[in-house]
């Protein structure tokens, strides 16, 4: 988080907002300066970037589609803490154009969000890690803090709480092992 914070104009902040918010790469490439309220403290996601297969494959190239979030699940609010706040307000004074992660105006490409991550990823001397395991983490350190499973899943995007739970069910040993633990206390 340091190496991300750090890091020159700006491209270390998608790695933090997926740490702080559990958005998809997708999502923060969509992400625009009008969806963040920085009085409530809220950011809307509602929208998505995506690389995906053209509709002639013969020629198996693939294009960039800015669509709205694919599910009513997908659409959600994510509160913004104090740190990240301030991350995307200093962001924003040298940001230019309606996108928050933009190249010539255009929402960046998420690709090019990858790249800079893999960058931080090197600095930070981390392992080979994907994009998509900083939404992990995420998830991990809400259900580490014992927040509840509806509250996580919404944050996330997930269609149910069952999607969660599926998913995440390794990172709540700790508190199985509590449960055996006041389990123990009570019966002697």
């Amino acid at each position: 988080m340091d190496v991300a914070a750090n890091e020159k104009r700006g491209y270390g902040i998608p790695v933090l907002l997926a740490l702080h918010s559990g958005m998809r790469i997708g999502e923060i490439a969509a992400l625009k300066w009008s969806d963040i309220d920085f009085d409530t403290n809220l950011i809307h996601v509602q929208h998505t970037y995506q690389r995906i297969q053209a509709i002639n494959e013969v020629e198996k190239r693939t294009q960039l589609v800015f669509t709205d979030s694919k599910t009513d699940a997908s659409v959600r609010v994510i509160p913004i803490g104090p740190t990240l706040k301030k991350l995307l307000l200093k962001h924003k004074k040298s940001s230019r154009g309606g996108f928050v992660f933009s190249t010539n105006g255009q929402p960046c490409e998420p690709r090019l969000l990858t790249y800079h991550f893999h960058k931080v990823r090197e600095k930070a001397g981390l392992s080979t890690i994907h994009f998509h395991q900083l939404r992990h983490t995420f998830a991990t350190r809400c259900l580490e803090a014992n927040r509840d499973i509806p509250s996580v899943s919404a944050l996330l995007g997930h269609a149910s709480t069952q999607m969660t739970l599926d998913t995440y069910v390794d990172a709540m040993l700790e508190q199985r092992v509590q449960v055996i633990c006041e389990m123990t206390k009570l019966i002697g």
